[in-house]
């Protein structure tokens, strides 16, 4: 079944688990906003459907540790999106199994645990930007397992407590792509974190930071890349 110039929209109930399931679906030219839930207030994108050309809006969880308002799953697709204003366990994207993240804004998310943008096993993120959100027990980006992100833009986020900014995981890159402008003042670990991956290709300058160091590399390389003004 497909979804198509469609609004979902002031949904709201504390016991309702997921506003919008696709399964084998696809989501087009269609908004989802306004809407609350336990968890996953927005939409599950589930077992190789894709949401494009689409806004996710203002869609706020009460449970913590359940689904993100936006969560993709098992080889689906999110592209030429817009994801504002929602607040979550991953108040910007969750995507889990080989997803694909490509021309989509995140934009003024918090997250209420876990990492504003989390990108696992074997996902990628293309071509997109990440900007004015809140991390406000985790970093703004984590990319995990496999995963990548390529062309992407991060900047003027804020990151509340002791973590990350971006934080580069087992096996995975992070290349031709602008870090900048973006906080941690309260955290003692550095702003970058690259273990056991790639940085290639890319920039980080001018975040501000209360760590002593700027970036923790372990069993990683960085390759022609400039990292400066922390």
């Amino acid at each position: 079944s497909n979804i198509k110039n469609s609004i979902v929209c002031n949904n709201n109930s504390s016991n309702t688990n997921i506003t919008v399931y696709l399964y084998y679906s696809e989501m087009d030219s269609s908004a989802v906003r306004n809407n609350s839930a336990y968890y996953c207030s927005g939409v599950y994108v589930d077992a190789y459907s894709t949401v494009s050309n689409s806004i996710i809006d203002n869609n706020r969880d009460s449970y913590n540790y359940g689904y993100s308002p936006l969560h993709l799953n098992n080889h689906s697709k999110l592209i030429n999106c817009e994801v504002t204003n929602n607040y979550g366990r991953n108040g910007g994207i969750y995507a889990y199994n080989n997803c694909d993240v490509k021309k989509c804004l995140f934009s003024n998310n918090v997250s209420s645990i876990y990492s504003v943008v989390n990108i696992e096993y074997y996902s990628r993120i293309e071509d997109s930007e990440i900007f004015d959100n809140k991390g406000t027990d985790y970093e703004i980006v984590y990319v995990y397992n496999s995963s990548s992100m390529n062309r992407c833009k991060v900047y003027n986020n804020v990151v509340d407590k002791n973590h990350n900014i971006v934080n580069i995981l087992s096996s995975s890159s992070l290349s031709n792509s602008l870090i900048y402008g973006n906080k941690n003042v309260n955290a003692s670990n550095s702003p970058l974190r690259i273990h056991n991956s790639k940085m290639i290709n890319s920039t980080f300058v001018d975040n501000e930071t209360g760590a002593s160091y700027a970036v923790e590399s372990y069993n990683s390389s960085v390759t022609n890349s400039i990292i400066v003004g922390t």
